[in-house]
């Protein structure tokens, strides 16, 4: 993963990390090696609209755990959606 743009270690507690994504300002928790919800801290291009930023804290504010689990998920298949477009854009599939 690739954090060159990173320009301190960072040690924030989860909630102050939050907040800093929800206001666009992805943070990666370098003590805890934590990403913020959508990887966007790792890859700025994955940052996700503000009304999905919203939604995750809404429900993590509340302790929405069903919405939580939905949005996380869906951020991961994003994720992961990235990596394979990143690191197969030219391979052929052989079996």
């Amino acid at each position: 993963m690739a954090r060159a743009f990173q320009k301190e270690r960072n040690n924030i507690d989860r909630d102050e990390q939050l907040k800093r994504w929800l206001a666009g300002d992805p943070q990666h928790d370098e003590v805890r090696d934590e990403c913020v919800p959508d990887y966007s801290c790792c890859h700025p291009e994955l940052l996700v609209s503000i009304d999905a930023r919203r939604a995750y804290w809404n429900a993590h504010s509340i302790e929405d755990h069903e919405t939580l689990n939905h949005l996380i998920y869906a951020f991961l298949a994003r994720k992961l959606s990235h990596h394979v477009r990143e690191n197969t854009h030219d391979t052929p599939i052989t079996s």
